[in-house]
């Protein structure tokens, strides 16, 4: 005479339960992640990118017409 066990196909479905909610939550995360690094992140940063290669531009522009227009000399500290 057998006798089954009622407890090892719960403890087996809920084992397969628990990787199988890790493992589409995982993915689910994952797809979700990507999605925003590609769709938000990466436009902002090349955005920003652009923006500060503009003002670095800039800055050196001026700089450039400063030094053009002042002596730099007149402005060091003498001791």
């Amino acid at each position: 005479m057998t006798v089954t066990s009622v407890v090892g196909p719960q403890v087996g479905r809920f084992r397969n339960r628990i990787i199988r909610d890790i493992v589409v939550s995982t993915s689910i995360g994952v797809a979700m992640a990507y999605t925003w690094w590609e769709g938000a992140h990466l436009p902002a940063a090349r955005e920003w990118a652009a923006w500060d290669a503009e003002v670095k531009k800039e800055s050196d522009r001026i700089n450039r017409e400063w030094l053009q227009n002042n002596d730099p000399a007149d402005f060091v500290k003498s001791s």
